[in-house]
Order: C-alpha cells, then structure tokens, then sequence
C-alpha cells in the first residue's frame, strides 16, 4: 500500500506539472532508490529502451513488483468486510476511503461510497447522518464526526449523573432492640450505662447510700439494726361500737354513771330520736 500511494501522489504531481509519459517515467525512476533503484536498474538492462515506454507500461511492471494481484484481492475483501466497530469516525473514515481504491465493484460512484459508508457506522450515529442525508463522503464524514462527538457528551453526562448517586451509598440505620446498644458491663455483667451501682456500693432501687436493696425503705423493710416500733392501733369509731355498749334508759346503769352517761347518750341518739317530734333534748 505504501508504494500504491507513492504512484498516487506522483500522478497528483504530474498532473500539475503537465508531464507527457517518457516525463513521467524519468521522474519516477529518479526517485527510486535502495532496492527500488537496483530493481529499475535490472529492468532497464533486461529491456532495453523501456525508459521510453507509456506511463501504463510502467505502473504495470512496478505493481507487479511491488502491489501483486493477491495483496490487492485481499484488501477488496477487506472493504467488503469493513465495519466502524470500535474504531472512531475518522479511523474508519480514513480506512473507507483507502479500501475503496481496491474494490472499484464496490462502490464505483460517489453515491454507492456514501451509502456503503453510512450503512456501516454504528447504529447510534447511523440513524443521526440518515436524516442529514449527504450527499458526498467527505459530507458524510463531516457530520458523522460531529454525531459522534454529541454521542459522547451524552454519555459523559450520564456517566457523571450516576457516579454522583453511587458515590455516597445511604447510611444504615442501626437496629436498636432494647439495650442491645449498650455494651456489657464488666463488673455486674448486665447492660446500663454510666458508672456501676455495684462499684459504688448503693441502692439498686433507689441509688442512695447507706443501704441494700433488701433493706430499702421504699420497698417497705426495716434497715437492719433499726428499733422495730409497735404497730399503731386504730381507735375504733364510737358509732361503730357494739350494740350492747349502748346505754337504753336505766337498765345496767352504774351508779357512778352520772354526766357520762348523759354525755354518752348524746353519742348513742340515732337519727330517729332526732327526728322525733315530741324529742326536746332532755335525758
């Protein structure tokens, strides 16, 4: 491909130039050299007058050299096969146009390149250069570079979107199930925070010093030691004294009884005496 290129730009610089063929071969075999040089030599001694030959003539012989039948074949196949993959628009542009110099079946007019060329890019700019519908290959390079540099800001956006929401993955609340969340205590083994009780000899009920749990006031218990009192004896109610302790006229009165036993009548009256309408007080 390399000395295929070479003939190209030679043709592009004789035909600026004006050059009729024996031109064009005095200046390509000028510039041969190494063993492209010591080639032409050969032949120029195996063919006499060659140098004075068509331009044709010599493609013909230097291709034979150089760009044989099977290398030029297997580029065809080549192109036939050629998809943009992973390659960027202008890498696959670039080999598109290279390849379709060796498949002229292929793409033999400038609309049979473009359509080759949009049919074989990657779906997602595809369907972008289809609306456009250019109308050259260059055209169709141009805008599909500029689909795909949109393709990419795109995904560099989304990309950006979701690495901000994986970046700080949420915070887990902590189960709390009773006390689970305070540590074991190496003193008593049970969980409580702040200081042992245990370590400060208190109450476990009531926290003050001086006393157990088993001698607590507020539960009731005597501290050990303590003088025990007797137990406080209610006086029964005078209204709620025995029948037989009612005195009823005379009857059993002692005879020391005197004010007592009036006074202890005033305690006796029931509410019938006091609602009697002939009752003026007296004993």
């Amino acid at each position: 491909m390399v000395a295929d290129s070479w003939i190209i730009e030679l043709e592009r610089i004789f035909a600026v130039m004006g050059c009729n063929d024996e031109q064009k071969i005095q200046l390509a075999s000028f510039l041969l050299s190494e063993d492209a040089g010591a080639w032409w030599r050969s032949v120029e001694q195996s063919y006499p007058g060659v140098g004075q030959g068509t331009w044709a003539q010599f493609k013909s012989r230097f291709n034979n050299q150089y760009f044989l039948s099977h290398v030029k074949d297997a580029l065809a196949e080549e192109f036939a096969s050629l998809r943009q993959g992973n390659l960027t628009v202008a890498q696959y542009g670039s080999k598109f146009r290279t390849l379709s110099r060796y498949a002229p079946g292929y793409a033999s007019t400038e609309a049979d390149k473009v359509r080759k060329f949009i049919g074989r890019l990657r779906p997602s700019i595809m369907t972008s250069i289809i609306l456009l519908d250019p109308e050259t290959l260059t055209e169709a390079c141009k805008k599909a570079e500029v689909a795909e540099r949109s393709e990419k800001i795109i995904q560099s956006s989304r990309m950006a979107s979701f690495g901000s929401k994986i970046s700080a993955p949420p915070q887990k609340k902590q189960k709390v199930e009773g006390n689970n969340s305070v540590a074991l205590c190496s003193t008593c083994g049970k969980r409580h925070a702040g200081q042992c009780w245990r370590t400060l000899e208190v109450c476990y009920t009531c926290g003050d010093p001086g006393h157990r749990q088993f001698n607590c006031p507020r539960l009731g218990r005597q501290p050990v030691g303590a003088p025990v009192r007797p137990p406080q004896q209610t006086q029964p109610s005078r209204q709620a004294a025995p029948a037989q302790n009612q005195w009823k006229g005379n009857q059993n009165r002692p005879q020391n009884a005197g004010r007592d036993a009036q006074s202890s009548r005033i305690f006796t009256l029931t509410r019938g005496d006091a609602e009697a309408p002939n009752y003026s007080g007296g004993g």
